[in-house]
């Protein structure tokens, strides 16, 4: 047992979660107007920014990942700057993010997509460049063979395989 908690206020502890406050809400009218009027609304819009951020940052972090993927780029000084910034902008905790996104854009929406856009970039980015790095490049190499630049290479070959791990971890991220 847990010293000082009363179980036989169990139960109204759990409907007082549910009923309105004495002070503020005095009718179930006014609990439901509320309710649909501004918390369903205000839960809404943050399901909107989760939404906005997590597909920007997802679409942003497409040419990074390739970039970043040593058997696709073989310029180690353009994947080891673009490895280190974004190793830099994951360490950063998504608040802190948000508190210094703040400065920048007040205490508006864009702070919260911004901010959201920069943490699935990050883990979006990571896992990604792993998985590329773990693939078989025949195809590439069989389609770079044949005349293909890079571009085609990865659209063709590349692209198809990591397809259904980044619509994963999108949601993922979601």
């Amino acid at each position: 047992t847990f010293q000082g908690f009363k179980w036989d206020q169990l139960g109204a502890i759990f409907s007082d979660m549910f009923n309105p406050l004495p002070n503020s809400l005095k009718t179930w009218d006014a609990y439901w107007s509320y309710m649909w009027g501004e918390a369903i609304q205000a839960i809404w819009l943050t399901n909107e920014m989760c939404f906005i951020g997590v597909i920007l940052g997802a679409v942003l972090s497409i040419p990074i990942y390739y970039l970043c993927a040593s058997n696709i780029n073989h310029n180690r000084v353009l994947r080891g700057v673009f490895r280190v910034i974004n190793d830099i902008l994951r360490t950063i905790p998504q608040m802190v993010m948000a508190l210094i996104l703040r400065l920048f854009f007040g205490p508006t929406l864009v702070t919260g997509i911004a901010s959201i856009i920069v943490f699935t970039l990050g883990i979006m980015y990571q896992l990604m460049y792993e998985h590329i790095e773990t693939l078989e490049l025949s195809p590439f190499e069989a389609i770079r063979s044949n005349g293909g630049d890079t571009i085609q290479c990865i659209r063709l070959s590349v692209h198809p395989e990591v397809q259904p791990m980044f619509f994963a971890n999108l949601l993922y991220t979601f």
